[in-house]
């Protein structure tokens, strides 16, 4: 079945191709294609006993960009299709789509986005494990321009499908299975963008969502968010965007809550035309396949480090820390302690890029990950080495 869909796609993007010459005037269709190569040492994220691997992705797609005038269209459509060498249990196609549409009228505009992302590879730090899912991310919001205000309403979706139902532990005494972690969650957030500086925006917002599981097995919740933050360039050579307030919330069954600070963010320091320095930050909550867990606390920091040597070749170095830690204490079959659990994630990076005068893009890229985690079954250690290239025609 997956060599079907392999070719199928394939055959979609040789007729982009074919189509995308034929728009090629009007520039607003353009199919792309990237072909990587990685070699990772520990496949499966274990403690012991690891396996390496060489790996092949094979990424078909088409960019859609159409002249609208004032307004904005602009959908990526792509696969990412990976082939291991040895492991073939762990090969997986992945299919996603971007869409953002923004329509500016006098005083006020309309956005739209949608992530729609039909895919097997991990994501996040807390499952190690390939997982079959389906995620589609929406919002739809409006902004009303006033003279020093922009008013912002704005509508998010989120639907998570898990396309398996192998088994992932206990929660209040019931076996629960991926199924158990279909979900969906709705956002209403209101966001006041105050303009006091030439540049730069002070926000407020509050938002109040709602988490709703499918079989009713794991903990539904009811949140709302406060927020105060900033938004543009206080400096010549700064971008900021980021808010840091207070999440209330609160789940059903007994279960734990979680009423305390949250953040988002980043901070874009251009000290030169070629060098630039980046700092994001988060603090959010997040549903967990941990046993007896509603869920689990992210606090994650990025440091990141970009110099251009020229007008193609450039450079980036990537340091991260996050804490993954779980509110609810549970036994440690390590040493048989009740105690909660806790991760420390460490990722350090590098890579070089190249812009090819004939459009396509090379890159080179190592990463190294550590999972130090109190609970030392949860423990691993990973290296990946990639090389690749992209092409957009």
């Amino acid at each position: 079945m997956k060599k079907i869909i392999s070719i199928l796609v394939l055959s979609l993007v040789i007729g982009l191709f074919a189509l995308g010459n034929s728009y090629a005037e009007e520039g607003w269709i353009s199919p792309t294609f990237g072909l990587k190569e990685t070699y990772e040492d520990n496949i499966y994220l274990t403690r012991y006993n690891e396996k390496s691997d060489l790996i092949t992705t094979v990424s078909p797609g088409v960019l859609i960009n159409p002249d609208l005038g004032e307004h904005e269209l602009s959908i990526d459509i792509h696969s990412d299709l990976n082939f291991f060498k040895d492991y073939h249990s762990q090969d997986t196609n992945n299919y996603i789509s971007l869409t953002n549409l923004d329509l500016n009228f006098n005083n006020f505009s309309i956005n739209f986005d949608n992530k729609y992302s039909y895919f097997t590879d991990r994501s996040g730090a807390e499952d190690v494990n390939r997982v079959k899912r389906l995620q589609d991310h929406s919002s739809l919001g409006t902004t009303f321009d006033f003279n020093k205000l922009d008013l912002t309403v704005r509508y998010l979706y989120r639907y998570e499908y898990y396309r398996t139902d192998d088994a992932i532990g206990d929660y209040l005494s019931q076996a629960l299975s991926y199924k158990d972690l279909n979900r969906q969650e709705n956002t209403v957030e209101i966001e006041s963008a105050f303009k006091l500086w030439p540049k730069t925006a002070l926000l407020l917002s509050a938002d109040y969502g709602g988490i709703d599981h499918n079989t009713g097995k794991k903990s539904d919740s009811k949140y709302y968010d406060l927020f105060v933050g900033a938004r543009g360039e206080p400096t010549a050579k700064c971008i900021v965007e980021g808010k840091v307030g207070y999440r209330d919330q609160g789940f059903n069954d007994d279960a734990k809550d979680f009423d305390n600070l949250v953040f988002y963010g980043s901070i874009v320091e251009n000290f030169s035309a070629k060098d630039a320095l980046r700092f994001d930050f988060l603090r959010t909550t997040n549903d967990t396949i941990f046993t007896d867990n509603p869920f689990y606390e992210i606090s994650f920091g990025g440091l990141g480090y970009e110099h251009k040597f020229n007008e193609r070749f450039l450079g980036g170095l990537k340091f991260s820390y996050q804490l993954d830690a779980y509110p609810v204490a549970t036994t440690n079959t390590e040493n048989n302690i009740v105690e909660k659990r806790e991760d420390d994630v460490w990722k350090t990076g590098a890579r070089l890029q190249y812009d090819m005068p004939v459009g396509a893009i090379l890159e080179l890229k190592y990463e190294h990950t550590v999972r130090d985690s109190n609970f030392s079954a949860y423990d691993y250690k990973n290296n990946l080495v990639s090389v690749g290239a992209k092409i957009v025609f």
